[in-house]
């Protein structure tokens, strides 16, 4: 057996065993947690943020804009933009589980990872450029296996996770970049790092009013090429990306049992009534209906 297999049998080997059962389960690195599941999942609404997503058994997919994302063994999800996404789990059970990772991308730590890895290439820092898509799936390489079998061996040794961790972290940061996610996070968080700071900004701050001159005016663009880059990256303008935002969050949040009047709030929305047509047109069902629905 070579030491790439090898790699990856201990990667799976590492995450079944600080999974005991099904769940999230935090880590001692920042931003870093491991999930068992081991029942399908249907199609349920989700917002992901910047993230790098493992899945080292099994298959997850994402649904986003009709496009269909399926990440496994082979493949992660990198995510540089907070993004509305419809996540579904095609097969899981007890005998065969999905086994994962979930990593938050920090934007000011991903910004400046990726300044260095310029400046020490001798290239100037990229201010200007457009931004990519925003999320897909990429190859995972030897590189990016090596570093994070070398991150998950630390979480048998708790002094050594928190005394390493975070250079181990940031190795792995650097394995994607020198892989196929670099040039995506190079144009992120080095060429456009202004767009992906001002769409996190709207992610924790859904429930204030927005205004789009504002947020332009944020992200140091005039309101055209805002607009344009904004479309660009997310494939939706502004405020439909702000509506759909908010209907996904405010769907999660009764999910966990939040009642419909406060997730509406909590979200933006001051008019029940215009929350519950705009939830039943993304939905298909009016807010009640759907969380009776998922509790099926």
């Amino acid at each position: 057996m070579g030491s790439h297999e090898m790699e990856q049998e201990a990667i799976v080997a590492s995450v079944g065993r600080h999974t005991p059962t099904p769940g999230t389960f935090t880590t001692p690195f920042d931003g870093v947690e491991l999930f068992r599941v081991v029942e399908p999942i249907k199609r349920i609404p989700g917002v992901y943020s910047p993230c790098l997503c493992v899945i080292v058994a099994g298959e997850k997919r994402a649904h986003v804009n009709g496009r269909s994302f399926a990440y496994n063994e082979e493949h992660y999800l990198c995510a540089t933009m907070p993004t509305s996404v419809l996540a579904e789990v095609p097969r899981a059970s007890a005998e065969s589980p999905l086994l994962g990772l979930l990593m938050r991308l920090d934007t000011r730590e991903m910004s400046r990872l990726v300044l260095d890895v310029q400046a020490s290439q001798g290239k100037a820092p990229k201010r200007q450029g457009k931004p990519s898509e925003g999320f897909g799936v990429v190859l995972r390489d030897e590189g990016f296996d090596a570093a994070l079998a070398r991150l998950l061996a630390l979480l048998d040794d708790p002094t050594a996770a928190q005394v390493l961790g975070p250079g181990r972290l940031r190795e792995l940061l650097f394995a994607m970049l020198r892989g196929e996610a670099g040039d995506r996070l190079s144009r992120d968080f080095g060429g456009a790092p202004a767009l992906a700071a001002t769409l996190n900004y709207v992610h924790t701050h859904l429930g204030e009013e927005f205004s789009i001159d504002a947020l332009a005016q944020r992200a140091g663009m005039s309101r055209a090429v805002f607009d344009r880059q904004f479309k660009t990256a997310t494939s939706l303008s502004p405020l439909q990306y702000i509506k759909t935002l908010r209907l996904s969050e405010a769907s999660m949040r009764i999910a966990r049992g939040e009642s419909v009047g406060d997730a509406a709030r909590d979200v933006g929305y001051h008019s029940s009534s215009q929350f519950s047509r705009e939830f039943r047109r993304q939905f298909g069902a009016s807010p009640r209906e759907w969380a009776q629905s998922i509790q099926v």
